[in-house]
């Protein structure tokens, strides 16, 4: 009873609000869904009475006959709205039904003439409290024509349903749904009614637990204005691959299922209601997946991946375009195993692939499975690739152009091997080239997987491509860094040359009578040329290989030498404190760079350094450079200490090894870089100490490297 009473407030309410908020729509859908949900509702009330009046025969049989009067004009009912709803040629169809339609409002005069001959009661009562009706023929004949009613609904809502795609399939999606679920239970109903010969009043119990469920589903429905003007057209052969008719015969063999599952788990009332709601509730649940878009994708994806046989094996084609980005010796020998992989995989005899150079204009054949025709075309303007991101034929590329540069590319080896497939070779938003396919076997076309395939081939390829660039951006710039670096030594070495035949000329003037000053600048400007000459050589070495050459070496010659090449002004005055030191081994011609750029330093760090006639240093005191040697734990110290006006520690730790960074006005600011890049290849140690005010202090730390010895004469005489 609780069912019945639920179901008719559920039913009326949502045909109230179709009478008095009615949407607006071509029509009389939305009159026609208000009359069959208050119907509903008026059935659900008279079998309320169905159950309550056993006690006497003849108002039992009133009750049933009214609901038998009201199940049919139900039907004519929603025959008709079937007809209507949603379609925008919903006249036409009208006079294609107005039989059936005129033939379902006859039924009910039908029923109330014929009641006595539709029914009969029978010697012993269903139960004890309720009288045992038996359906006779004309019964059972309404109860045909009810059930083919019904399919009719279901077919018409049907054939909707399958014509409206996009939003109108999304408006009338659950309203559909619910009327398809209280038309579906009723076919169960009327087959039962045609199939057992007794009247079961618990059917009343299954129609109006269909109603419940199917009321919030057209209550959903139409707040997604399902009765606004939609404009469906559907086909009006719409029984040929009806969904609804290929089910129907099925369905009907399957007639009385809820009644042997009832026998089955127990045949209480209540029994009985519960397996209808679980029954009916996952029908509702299985119909609702099938008419959701996005469950069909997914169960059409699933069965795709899982069930349907690939043309190809993913994992096999996959591991061997990567066995050829690995294995590959060489550039063009990759290039070369993924044409013929590609070739292989889809059995096109005709494979090219052909890089785009990075301003967009010329394409470039890297390899093909023939000999090319073109190399090199130009592609004209880069606006042409714009846009290009998917597999296209050839031969419809809208771009002029760029289609007869790719044909000329690569032409057609048989004329029956179907079109020119081209795919581009896309990474980081950057097309790098394209992959094109032709003469395929048996001019097969390319299926939706292939394309799917050769895009993921195509990306792999676009990516290696994209990492081969890259990786020869950055070994030219680690060339031209490093040639960069190299010019900028020679540069600094040159310079300090250059600085000493200067200040020779300088002094040539005054000191030009002056027979030791003639010798003495003779054996400088030659000293000076053999280091010249000596660089010189080092830089043709450099193209070769740049190595230090390392020698067991007296470092306290190896500075007194160095000191003595340089011309330091009169201003400057240098002391050497050598202490005796085992040999080093290192490059001798490299130390004394380093030792000559550091003294060099120190000079030009005075004020007066450049003023070859001027006197006095830091604070009017005259400038003075020490170099010390000493052995230190493991290794040898070398320093080199001037009284200059010193540095900042910000400029020490950031600016003093940053090359072209520097505080002279003529300085290259890589002496100092170039001076620790040398030590540090001698796997020793530059340190600086310096303040404002209070001079600098430069200490290069060299490992004894494991060679052993005494001390050199020359230290010892020192």
């Amino acid at each position: 009873m609780l069912v019945h009473i639920a179901a008719a407030l559920v039913a009326g309410c949502l045909g109230g609000v179709a009478v008095f908020h009615p949407r607006k729509g071509e029509g009389p859908a939305n009159l026609l869904f208000a009359s069959g949900m208050l119907l509903i509702a008026l059935d659900a009330v008279v079998a309320i009475g169905v159950e309550h009046m056993s006690l006497s025969r003849e108002l039992y049989h009133f009750w049933v006959t009214g609901s038998l009067c009201i199940e049919s004009t139900l039907l004519g009912i929603w025959l008709w709205f079937s007809v209507c709803f949603g379609r925008g040629n919903y006249r036409e169809f009208m006079r294609r039904w107005r039989w059936a339609i005129l033939l379902a409002f006859v039924l009910p005069i039908a029923a109330l003439v014929m009641s006595r001959q539709m029914l009969e009661f029978a010697l012993s009562g269903l139960t004890e409290d309720l009288p045992l009706l038996l359906w006779r023929s004309p019964g059972r004949a309404l109860n045909v024509v009810m059930l083919l009613l019904s399919l009719l609904i279901l077919a018409n809502l049907e054939n909707t349903f399958r014509s409206a795609v996009g939003t109108a399939r999304w408006r009338i999606k659950f309203l559909v749904l619910g009327v398809a679920i209280m038309f579906g239970v009723r076919v169960y109903v009327f087959s039962s009614a045609v199939v057992f010969p007794a009247y079961d009043t618990r059917m009343d119990t299954v129609n109006s637990i269909a109603v419940l469920i199917a009321c919030p589903m057209m209550g959903l429905g139409y707040t997604r204005q399902a009765f606004q003007k939609v404009d469906i057209y559907p086909s009006r052969d719409f029984l040929v691959g009806s969904l609804t008719v290929m089910i129907a015969g099925s369905f009907l063999l399957a007639v009385g299922l809820l009644a042997q599952l009832t026998s089955w788990l127990g045949g209480s009332g209540e029994a009985f209601v519960i397996q209808t709601i679980i029954v009916i509730v996952g029908l509702a649940g299985i119909s609702t997946m099938l008419v959701s878009e996005r469950a069909r994708v997914a169960i059409k994806q699933y069965v795709a991946r899982h069930f349907h046989r690939p043309t190809c094996d993913f994992r096999d084609v996959w591991s061997r375009v990567i066995t050829c980005s690995t294995a590959a010796s060489s550039r063009q020998s990759w290039c070369v195993d993924i044409v013929k992989l590609v070739s292989q995989t889809f059995n096109a005899l005709s494979v090219t692939l052909i890089e785009l150079d990075a301003n967009n204009r010329l394409l470039r054949t890297l390899a093909a499975t023939g000999p090319p025709v073109v190399r090199e075309v130009s592609t004209g303007t880069p606006e042409s690739l714009s846009g290009m991101t998917r597999p296209f034929a050839l031969e419809s590329l809208r771009c002029v152009t760029l289609r007869d540069a790719l044909q000329a590319m690569t032409p057609e080896q048989f004329h029956g091997g179907g079109g020119r497939l081209g795919v581009p070779l896309i990474a980081e938003n950057r097309n790098l080239g394209f992959l094109i396919l032709g003469d395929r076997v048996n001019a097969l076309p390319f299926t939706h997987e292939e394309r799917q395939l050769l895009e993921c081939i195509a990306s792999q390829v676009g990516a290696e491509l994209l990492n081969q660039r890259l990786a020869g951006d950055v070994i030219r710039a680690r060339e031209l860094e490093a040639f960069q670096t190299m010019s900028a030594f020679f540069v600094h070495d040159l310079k300090n040359a250059a600085s000493t035949l200067n200040l020779t000329l300088q002094n040539f003037p005054k000191h030009f009578d002056n027979p030791e000053f003639r010798k003495d600048a003779l054996r400088s400007i030659a000293t000076t040329t053999e280091r010249i000459n000596h660089l010189i050589r080092r830089l043709s070495a450099l193209r070769e290989n740049l190595e230090v050459q390392m020698v067991p070496s007296a470092v306290d010659a190896l500075i007194r030498s160095a000191v003595t090449d340089l011309q330091l002004p009169s201003a400057v005055e240098i002391s050497l404190e050598l202490s005796p030191v085992p040999p080093v081994s290192l490059d001798q011609e490299l130390f004394k760079s380093v030792v000559r750029n550091l003294v060099q330093n120190a000079a030009d760090s005075l004020p007066d350094a450049a003023d070859v006639t001027g006197g006095g240093g830091w604070g009017g005191a005259k400038g003075e450079i020490r170099v010390t040697c000493s052995k230190v734990v493991n290794g040898v110290s070398v320093s080199v200490i001037d009284n200059g006006p010193g540095m900042t520690e910000d400029f020490v730790n950031n600016l003093l090894f940053t090359p072209f960074q520097s505080t002279k006005k003529d300085g290259l600011g890589i002496g100092m870089f170039q001076s620790r890049v040398i030590v540090e290849k001698h796997g020793g140690q530059l340190e600086v100490e310096s303040a404002p005010g209070r001079g600098t202090t430069v200490t290069v730390i060299l490992p004894l490297g494991g060679v052993s010895g005494a001390a050199s004469p020359a230290s010892a005489s020192s």
